[in-house]
């Protein structure tokens, strides 16, 4: 809150322009409308401070969202997130403040490196407000914080109060983020508000110091790449080219003519000197296209440079974890290649171009869901959504389903609706900005709406992906073909839609709805003319009024405008019909893509009606604004319009999000059951696999596959049980495709007749002693997979009744049960001991010998290659038998090789998913082997000593252990975190400077009288 010594100063954001005509002192408020005021200064009323505006419209915001989630403040509920669900919080894996030095994920694959977390404003809240706390209340604040940087941005372009508050609204109810938030990524909104205080610091006049606004800018852009990851380096490319862009219109709207930048309407909408920019630090009389691009440029340098460093930590992460040695599924194939000839390489390369393609653009726009952005629900919601609002579209759509119905048919977990009211007034302002002079706005200003109009139109047109040809121009740019999913750029597309509306609502409030600021309009007519005319328009009906308005005072923007609102009311309704009457052929179309009879007629009626809304909506909003034009609501019933505008904006978004809001009771649904409880006890000793050939066999339901599916991803998680499953993986390691094209695609969960052969020796060698699947099945593991050993024997058998629960299940055990957890007793232990081993230099090798039959896992360990252990280890005190490689047959007994395993001398000490010791007593020399993926950062020390890592069996890990008797050895995943101080230091500094500048605002000359101020809206 300013004190009354700030006053002066945070009056000069909000100053008026002054119009002095005829001895008398007109007021041009850009707040609200203007009156004829006494210049006596003894009069002058003193404004409230922005800040006291900004609480009362972020408690309206608040108390909006605060209904629309009111299930969060029930204790015993949760929100729904595919992304970042409650048993991805619950994991000992994923818990701050350790998760800000690195994450290893050990209950996902054989383990691997995720993304640490940043200090970001997500991972606050999170560590704030706990587990249960965040999957409460991470969405609504997220969108909050969204609103209130909106009202920030808004205000930096000094508009009034009122259009300020409802741009907040606007941003906050947006479909694109609040699905989103409500899908999981609430970091998305935040990334977008991070974005919207970026711009807010780039055009704010408040600001003295170039410097300090770019660094303020780059602080946005590094908070929005942390929260927003690609999405944020989206967001980062087009701040920086309107970085550039804005210093150039305004170093060129400097030098027009005196006459459009010194009317009294040029920037009276958005109230800006244009002097107080930063191409504007002196009165240069001519324009230097090569000085200002140096300055542009020198000033996105400087952006970008703050940038980095602010989100160094993300950026670094992101690099070691996802990027290197990382990429599509095609880098399966490329690892396999070997040393072929020229051609056979080209051929690869252009298959894999063609692959990664259609990995890189599966969740794209179709530019018929387009319609999506006006018309919400008109492809329905949520992929789950009750009573025909299920979302029947084709984002997600694996590439060629149409031909194999094979993968994705869809998978969207957002919505594009921008809102009727705020499409509409955006659209206004596109209009309003090619009225030249007559919009009231000068070139700075019109720049800005055609910038981001033109923002709007080309993030549109990439975000059609594989559906239009315009996503491919980027695509073979250096970093684009890493980035998943064209729909991304649909964030970009909001934003600009968002600032299009602020300039469209702010015009749209100056012109129809303020006093006519300067009365030479007034006095151009006579006075009796006004009376006659007065007199005339008091008499009749409404309909002759209006004729004698629009054939004597309305202008033509009036006119144009009142026409395209009546064109677009008319063209809906025969667009309803249309569609309404389509149902046939909509059926067709949905049954022959996964829907049955009764879900095609209850999404065709759900869709009709959203399209019926559509027509509703529009018509209340036409009936709003023809209103306005007509001239009802100007003076001081502009408070009304502004209310209804604000119920209208509200109710349409609100009505279109709640379908969004998913909640549910957490305790229920995570209650442990027989299986868990089986599988959660010392869980680092195993792993755990429900493999598709076992759980959904034609003979079975297939409900029993997706309640494994829902264990994997969720309960697993939840209780800490390392699975051999991929959770989440889009961009698979180079490292999992070699193993799983050696093993037939056994880790993919779909193996061929080769891979059903080799899926023990996966188990085997990946510690995976735990099978879910059919009862009926056992005779088949054993006699089909496993016919010489048959190692696989029943661990439990249970049966899955239906129940009145979240989840709709029960689980019992039952001797008799339909299913069963089947103990693979060949499986590798976790840790063990090897007394032989023998050096591989070639991976390709050794994954060769991983998966000949004829060898016995048992026998040695190979050893491979690794930045710690680059040359080959002593040979073994005794030579080991060397088995040639041959063909798998059932002839070969795969025990012939002497054992060189034990696991009865190691003892675990403690453990955690970053750092465990055991203790290991070797009688010899010996290779200790965790079967967990190894990676660089791991770092190993035996008896306090640091040893080399070891890279075992192509990606296992281990130590070297040269004397016998008892080692203690510890294990710490420990990543560089050279960028976390990086990224605090920086941010810190950033903060400071934002201190420093909140404290030193641009404001007038200490004896400039203060002017009269209007009454705001």
């Amino acid at each position: 809150m300013e004190n009354n010594k700030r006053q002066t100063s945070e009056s000069q954001g909000n100053q008026p322009d002054i119009e002095i005509e005829s001895g008398k002192t007109q007021t041009v408020n850009n707040t609200g409308p203007s009156y004829q005021t006494s210049p006596s200064s003894s009069e002058t009323k003193v404004k409230k401070p922005s800040s006291v505006y900004a609480l009362i419209w972020m408690g309206i915001i608040a108390a909006i969202l605060g209904v629309l989630f009111h299930e969060s403040f029930d204790s015993e509920k949760v929100l729904f997130a595919n992304d970042g669900p409650l048993g991805v919080l619950m994991n000992p894996a994923g818990q701050l403040p350790e998760n800000f030095t690195g994450i290893w994920q050990d209950t996902n694959w054989l383990g691997g490196a995720e993304i640490s977390a940043p200090p970001n404003i997500s991972n606050l809240i999170r560590w704030s407000l706990g587990p249960i706390g965040y999957a409460k209340f991470y969405a609504p604040l997220s969108l909050l914080f969204l609103g209130w940087t909106a009202w920030v941005f808004f205000r930096a372009q000094r508009f009034s109060i009122a259009v300020a508050g409802l741009g907040a609204l606007a941003a906050t109810l947006n479909m694109n983020t609040f699905s989103n938030a409500c899908w999981g990524l609430p970091s998305r909104a935040l990334a977008l508000g991070a974005v919207f205080l970026a711009l807010a610091a780039l055009t704010s006049p408040g600001i003295r110091q170039n410097w300090a606004r770019f660094v303020l800018a780059g602080f946005g852009v590094g908070l929005s790449i942390m929260e927003g990851y690609d999405n944020g380096a989206i967001f980062s490319i087009f701040v920086g080219i309107f970085a550039i862009y804005w210093i150039v219109i305004q170093s060129r709207s400097s030098v027009t003519s005196a006459g459009e930048l010194t009317n009294g309407n040029a920037d009276s909408a958005q109230g800006i000197s244009e002097t107080q920019h930063p191409a504007h630090n002196s009165a240069s009389a001519s324009f230097s296209w090569k000085n200002t691009l140096m300055r542009a440029l020198g000033a996105a340098s400087l952006i970008a440079l703050v940038a980095a460093l602010v989100s160094s930590h993300a950026v670094l992460s992101v690099i070691s974890t996802q990027l290197e040695s990382q990429g599509s599924p095609s880098q399966a194939s490329e690892s396999g290649s070997g040393a072929g000839s020229e051609s056979s390489e080209s051929e690869s390369d252009i298959e894999a171009a063609k692959r990664n393609w259609d990995w890189a653009t599966q969740w794209s726009l179709p530019k018929m869901e387009a319609l999506r952005i006006w018309i919400p629900g008109v492809f329905g919601y949520r992929m789950d959504s009750a009573d025909g609002g299920n979302y029947w579209g084709t984002v997600g759509r694996q590439p060629g389903w149409e031909e194999h119905r094979q993968g994705l048919p869809r998978h969207s977990g957002s919505g594009e609706y921008l809102g009727l009211g705020v499409a509409l007034m955006a659209f206004w302002g596109l209009i309003n900005s090619f009225r030249g002079s007559k919009s009231g706005w000068s070139l700075s200003s019109r720049g800005m709406v055609w910038f981001w109009a033109a923002v709007a139109i080309i993030t549109l047109a990439l975000s059609f992906g594989r559906h239009a040809p315009f996503y491919k121009i980027i695509y073979s740019l250096p970093y684009f073909s890493t980035v998943r999913n064209p729909i991304k750029f649909m964030h970009v597309f909001h934003l600009a839609a968002l600032i299009l509306f602020g300039y469209g609502l702010q015009s749209f409030v100056r012109e129809f709805l303020e006093i006519i600021p300067s009365a030479s309009k007034n006095l151009s007519r006579s006075s009796s003319a006004k009376d006659d005319r007065s007199d005339r328009d008091k008499e009749g009906s409404a309909v002759r009024r209006f004729k004698l308005w629009w054939a004597h005072d309305a202008s033509p923007i009036k006119k144009t405008w009142i026409i395209i609102l009546s064109g677009w009311i008319g063209l809906s309704m025969i667009g309803w019909v249309i569609f309404a009457s389509f149902k046939t052929e909509i059926a067709g179309y949905l049954r022959s893509n996964g829907f049955d009879q009764t879900q095609a007629t209850q999404i065709h009626a759900f869709s009709v009606g959203e399209v019926g809304w559509f027509v509703v909506w529009s018509i209340i909003f036409s009936v709003l604004a023809l209103a306005a034009v007509w001239g009802w609501f100007r003076g001081p019933r502009s408070k009304i319009a502004l209310a209804l505008l604000g119920v209208f904006i509200v109710s349409d978004l609100v009505r279109a999000d709640y379908n969004w809001i998913v909640a549910y009771k957490y305790e229920d649904r995570f209650n442990t059951n027989v299986v868990v409880d089986t599988l959660k006890e010392n869980p680092q000793l195993h792993r755990v696999v429900a493999p598709s050939l076992l759980t959904n066999p034609r003979q079975a339901s297939p409900y029993f596959q997706a309640i494994c599916r829902e264990w994997v991803q969720h309960h697993f998680q939840y209780f800490g049980i390392h699975a051999l499953e991929i959770i989440q993986m889009p961009r698979t390691p180079k490292d999992y495709n070699q193993l799983n094209q050696a093993f037939y695609n056994g880790l993919a969960g779909s193996p061929n007749d080769q891979g059903m052969v080799l899926l023990p020796r996966l188990w085997e060698l990946t510690n995976t002693r735990y099978i879910i699947g059919l009862r009926a099945l056992a005779n088949n593991l054993n006699g089909e997979l496993d016919p010489i050993q048959r190692r696989f024997e029943v661990k439990l058998t249970f049966r899955i009744d239906p129940a009145n629960t979240p989840s709709g299940y029960e689980i019992k055990e039952d001797p008799k049960g339909q299913f069963a957890i089947f103990e693979f007793t060949g499986a590798l232990p976790r840790i063990s001991l090897y007394n032989q081993w023998s050096w591989e230099s070639s991976d390709e090798d050794t994954l060769k010998r991983l998966t000949d039959l004829s060898w016995n896992p048992l026998s040695k360990v190979f050893v491979n290659p690794s930045p710690d252990q680059p040359d080959q280890l002593p040979a073994p005190t005794s030579g080991s038998t060397s088995v040639p490689a041959q063909v798998a047959s059932e002839e070969v007994d795969p025990k012939s090789d002497v054992q060189a395993m034990t696991s009865e001398s190691i003892e675990y000490l403690s453990y955690a998913p970053k750092r465990f010791k055991v203790k290991a007593t070797p009688k010899k020399p010996s290779i200790l082997l965790v079967n967990d993926k190894f990676n660089p950062n791991w770092k190993v020390w035996v008896d306090g000593e640091e040893k080399p890592l070891l890279r075992l069996n192509f990606m296992m890990r281990g130590v070297y252990l040269e004397q016998p008797g008892e080692h203690e050895i510890e294990f710490l995943y420990s990543p560089s975190n050279k960028g976390l101080w990086t990224t605090v230091t920086s941010s810190l500094a950033c903060l400071c400077v934002l201190v420093w500048v909140s404290r030193n605002k641009s404001g007038p000359e200490k004896s400039q009288q203060e002017p009269p101020l209007s009454p705001q809206v």
